[in-house]
């Protein structure tokens, strides 16, 4: 490993990792919970990021700074969410359970979530799928993904779905339950 990919690793794995809170999870990791089948040790105990995963987390950083910069240039009003806002949306699906929601870019008339990819897709990537439906929900205005590669970029409009918000309910549901169980032990 060369000096910049153990920076990149460093950089990455440096932050501080987020206290979990029983009932309240993050809309991105929502395919990680239901299709990935994230465990709950994982989820209280995040593994550090390997090589390619810091490279594109490092990636999406640098290009969502690059995107502000030129819609701050074409005059366009947005907002960003981050982790240190207080007043995150939240989708509530019963009264002990909470989906933080953090798109990447809202403006008056639209959200735009971005990923940034190796290879770039011909559609909706069903791993964005589940965050995108949470956005459609809070947001209630077009909800659009942009996938940025290194050479060139996708942007697709997300179509809300109430088949896939019931994919998404019954699977949060099961999930904290076995939060719950694993935590009594």
């Amino acid at each position: 490993m060369d000096y910049l990919d153990k920076c990149a690793k460093l950089y990455v794995n440096s932050k501080k990792p987020s206290i979990r809170k029983i009932g309240r999870f993050n809309s991105s990791e929502l395919c990680s919970i239901i299709d990935y089948r994230l465990t709950p040790e994982k989820w209280f105990h995040s593994p550090p990021k390997d090589l390619r995963g810091a490279k594109n987390i490092s990636w999406g950083l640098y290009a969502e700074k690059m995107l502000a910069k030129w819609f701050e240039a074409g005059e366009r009003k947005f907002r960003m969410y981050g982790h240190e806002d207080k007043d995150r949306p939240i989708y509530k699906i019963n009264d002990e359970i909470d989906i933080v929601v953090l798109p990447d870019f809202e403006f008056e008339d639209r959200v735009l979530e971005c990923k940034c990819c190796e290879e770039m897709p011909d559609s909706i990537k069903s791993s964005n799928i589940y965050q995108l439906e949470i956005q459609s929900r809070i947001f209630n205005k077009p909800i659009y993904i942009v996938y940025l590669g290194r050479k060139d970029h996708k942007i697709f409009r997300y179509k809300q779905s109430d088949k896939t918000l019931k994919v998404i309910e019954d699977g949060i549901k099961k999930f904290h339950n076995k939060i719950i169980e694993y935590e009594k032990k």
